[in-house]
């Protein structure tokens, strides 16, 4: 996930295949998320334009997108578990 001082307005409008907004912190702050291909061209694109980018460090995890939604079922079942 990366943090891109845009806002989710505008990124939606730049989002490419594989990148969806994650989060909606604030006016001019977003958060993205998706395959790490199509968030670095995010990134790279943003950076081009002189736009704030930052690295959110979660292990390669990409919460908050599609992409988590094959792990929904593991992860309920081990909730039930504890």
């Amino acid at each position: 996930m990366k943090y891109i001082d845009m806002p989710w307005e505008e990124v939606k409008k730049r989002l490419v295949p594989g990148a969806t907004v994650a989060c909606h912190n604030s006016a001019n702050v977003s958060i993205i998320s998706g395959t790490k291909s199509a968030v670095n061209q995010m990134m790279l694109h943003a950076k081009s334009q002189a736009v704030f980018t930052h690295l959110i460090d979660l292990s390669g995890s990409a919460l908050h997108s599609p992409l988590i939604e094959k792990y929904v079922h593991k992860i309920a079942e081990r909730i039930t578990q504890v």
